[in-house]
């Protein structure tokens, strides 16, 4: 049996090679500040909003990294100091999450290295130009 090595299976397993590597990147861009990239996601959320609050249904329509537990990973950020919860005053059921000050540091740090870290990746290999291309591809790409 003879596979198929049509342009779509490769760029398939191109995009899912890149995108691993620049996940490893990143990964390893936001280890020394102790937290992951949908806890950076999380954080640039919460930044964006702020002086506002988000509550958790919010926070999860608007992820680009997905979370299955959001709950968990609230929990995580709240024991590390780096956002706080408390009850919404218009809704008692739900939760408003904002930033601490020590959020706001570590979200302000690590995306900076996430960004640096990102950005060589693509210049490294692609021009302006290029990286302007692929964006417009990806757009395309996107449901």
């Amino acid at each position: 049996m003879e596979l198929e090595r049509g342009a779509y299976p490769l760029a398939y397993f191109s995009f899912l090679g890149v995108s691993e590597r620049l996940s490893r990147n990143i990964k390893m861009a936001l280890k020394p500040f102790g937290i992951t990239h949908a806890q950076l996601n999380v954080l640039h959320l919460l930044y964006e909003a702020a002086p506002q609050t988000l509550c958790a249904r919010e926070l999860k329509s608007k992820m680009v990294v997905q979370q299955p537990d959001l709950t968990r990973m609230m929990d995580r950020l709240v024991d590390k100091g780096l956002v706080d919860r408390a009850e919404n005053a218009e809704n008692r059921r739900m939760l408003s999450i904002g930033l601490t000050a020590k959020g706001v540091n570590t979200f302000e740090a690590a995306y900076k290295e996430a960004k640096n870290s990102v950005g060589h990746f693509f210049s490294d290999f692609l021009s302006k130009e290029e990286a302007v291309q692929l964006t417009r591809i990806l757009d395309k790409l996107k449901l």
